[in-house]
């Protein structure tokens, strides 16, 4: 289980995604939406002993890809490649970042526990204007692909414990993907 899995899955879920969706130089595609967020985990996740998943809300504007003339695969490819080179330059960091307290509290605990076992996941896979996507003309678009990414993530790398750590102002669409009352 690892990045090469990942990519397989996202790709899968992407398939059904109008490309230009994907393609910040679309007309299709709203004004302001980032790239789409699409974590690695790094080498030796299958074998830590602590696999925690740490969720947050969005980036602030994910744009990491370059080359955007990729077909689908190659920009899934390049996306997972860029996050895991982000990754672990954010993980090796031993200062703390002011304006970063996602990415320090992700360090915090990975000081504790490992890095290897640490999963950098999201609640949205877009941000728009650099923030929370529900303003967003395609905020139920953005739902649905991000629920099915991290139901892929969770249920590829089955960490051994996830902290929801996206703040309350997405409390509502953490309940909707993850029910806890009711027959759900």
């Amino acid at each position: 289980m690892g990045s090469e899995q990942l990519v397989r899955l996202y790709k899968e879920i992407l398939k059904e995604i109008d490309p230009a969706f994907l393609s910040p130089q679309s007309e299709v595609r709203p004004t302001g939406l980032a790239q789409i967020f699409l974590p690695s985990v790094l080498d030796g996740y299958a074998d830590a002993t602590n696999k925690i998943m740490i969720v947050g809300r969005e980036t602030k504007g994910w744009s990491r890809v370059k080359n955007l003339g990729l077909n689908t695969e190659e920009y899934v490819q390049e996306s997972v490649q860029q996050h895991k080179a982000f990754f672990k330059q954010q993980l090796a960091l031993e200062k703390r970042v002011k304006g970063a307290s996602f990415l320090n509290f992700m360090r915090d605990v990975a000081t504790r526990v490992g890095s290897a076992g640490i999963v950098h996941a999201n609640l949205f896979c877009f941000s728009f204007h650099k923030s929370n996507p529900a303003s967003s003309p395609e905020f139920r678009v953005i739902k649905q692909i991000s629920k099915q990414i991290l139901d892929a993530q969770i249920q590829l790398l089955q960490p051994n414990v996830i902290i929801f750590a996206n703040g309350s102002s997405s409390w509502q669409e953490r309940q909707e993907y993850f029910p806890i009352k009711g027959g759900s």
